[in-house]
């Protein structure tokens, strides 16, 4: 049962454009970054190991945290929640673009990954509540091409500033777009209706979750300099697969799970979750990969913008291929 929080009429345009311009924020800055890592490695001083962290800690914190984020939509109403992630993402990228060595660049990312967490069951929940069941497959198909061109422009767009600036400059341009993200939610979002009688928070799910993910990241990025048959490597990942397992026990028994674990039972809901899951797998490691190895002045010693105009191509059939579908 739904009760509207303000008697505003609802603009499904503006909210189709405030989502899209969020989520297209998120995707640029997922791609961006690996436009910088050799200028990153240089001017931090970090190793690969600590390079690679920084792109984990972005992608950690998302899976940490999106499930109950999107609670916490449910219970505070989703434009505070679209708010919240706003301003998590705004501290971590001004903690990332006045980073001084590894570590606060590494939390920068971090606060970035819990606002996107935010942001983005938020963006989903608008459009959901802003479109009729009818117009929601085109809104949600604007709403995905924004992100594919997000994700294709990143690259470029992140060796632009880096050869041409500073890899600082994406984050303060970041900045910049959202100062207008948060405009245009205080102006679109508020009409949106939000649930009378809101859920309880899985405080216990949630903390179960993120220590499993947390614990088995952790050993498959430190398992080639540790060694993989070493107590703490094979420890962590059985750890971490245990605490899965008790995390599917406790969704399947709670009245209201986060995750509704028994849609799984749809071979089109598991499906289009295995895709999402293989394809960002490959194209997070691709993209880290191919920069450090055409930047390496052992290789091509390609600039950022040459590495990134090499990609273009790859990030078109992104673009196109999300249309389509």
């Amino acid at each position: 049962m739904m009760a509207r929080v303000s008697d505003g009429r609802i603009n499904p345009r503006g909210v189709l454009v405030t989502s899209s311009i969020a989520v297209f924020l998120i995707a640029l800055n997922t791609t961006a970054i690996n436009a910088a890592v050799n200028a990153l490695a240089d001017d931090l001083d970090m190793d690969t190991s600590t390079l690679a962290w920084a792109l984990n800690a972005y992608i950690l914190a998302v899976a940490t945290l999106v499930l109950p984020a999107g609670r916490l939509g449910d219970i505070l109403g989703m434009r505070s929640v679209f708010l919240i992630g706003l301003g998590l993402f705004a501290a971590g990228t001004l903690l990332t673009a006045v980073a001084h060595d590894g570590g606060v660049l590494i939390g920068g990312r971090a606060l970035q990954g819990a606002g996107a967490a935010f942001l983005m069951p938020a963006t989903i929940s608008a459009l959901n509540l802003a479109f009729p069941p009818s117009k929601r497959g085109s809104a949600f198909g604007a709403w995905g091409a924004a992100a594919g061109i997000g994700f294709a422009l990143g690259p470029l767009y992140g060796g632009l500033w880096t050869d041409g600036v500073s890899w600082r400059g994406i984050y303060w341009m970041d900045l910049a777009m959202i100062a207008g993200v948060v405009a245009l939610s205080l102006l679109y979002l508020g009409p949106l209706p939000r649930q009378a009688a809101a859920p309880r928070l899985d405080l216990v799910g949630a903390t179960v979750l993120g220590v499993a993910i947390l614990l088995i990241i952790s050993a498959l990025q430190r398992g080639r300099d540790v060694g993989w048959g070493t107590v703490s490597i094979v420890g962590s990942l059985v750890a971490g697969a245990v605490l899965v397992a008790v995390f599917v026990v406790i969704e399947l028994r709670r009245a209201q799970p986060m995750a509704h674990l028994r849609l799984f039972r749809k071979r089109v809901y598991a499906a289009g979750n295995l895709a999402t899951l293989l394809s960002t797998v490959g194209l997070m490691g691709f993209l880290f990969f191919f920069n450090l190895y055409v930047q390496s002045e052992a290789t091509f010693a390609y600039s950022a913008v040459a590495a990134s105009l090499v990609l273009l191509p790859y990030g078109a059939s992104l673009f196109v291929t999300s249309l389509v579908a």
